[in-house]
């Protein structure tokens, strides 16, 4: 019995899924007269807006232009953001200065003297030594 119920029950759910998935016969879509604009809509003859003026002159309250002010000067995630822009703006420098070439000079000198008399002659340690160093890389 229990069984005859569930049968019953799966054959009504799987035709009302194919029922209502189906069409009528011979569907024709409705033409539709669309018009070429938006009712309304004109065409703009002023390239002027809105968008081209700055926030300080669109703004002329001046209790919220301090306002706006004091929130960008205390606003700590802006002014993080400003110095990773900084920091990377010097780290492209950087990387754009390793292209250039790269020319290193090094010189040293060295001269000894024995405070104390040798039983050699005195001369043996008293020979100057100079050294000097070119390098470049491209």
């Amino acid at each position: 019995m229990k069984q005859n119920k569930l049968i019953i029950y799966a054959s009504l759910l799987l035709a009302l899924f194919v029922s209502a998935c189906k069409v009528g016969k011979n569907y024709e879509r409705p033409a539709v007269q669309l018009p070429d604009q938006f009712a309304g809509a004109q065409q703009a003859t002023d390239t002027s807006s809105i968008a081209s003026l700055q926030w300080k002159q669109f703004f002329t309250d001046t209790t919220l232009l301090s306002l706006i002010d004091k929130g960008i000067k205390h606003n700590y995630d802006l002014q993080i953001a400003v110095k990773r822009i900084d920091i990377a703006q010097q780290q492209l420098k950087q990387a754009k200065l390793l292209l250039l070439p790269q020319l290193n000079l090094q010189v040293t000198g060295q001269y000894n003297r024995p405070d104390w008399p040798l039983l050699f002659d005195g001369n043996y340690l008293r020979k100057p030594a100079y050294k000097a160093m070119i390098e470049g890389a491209n």
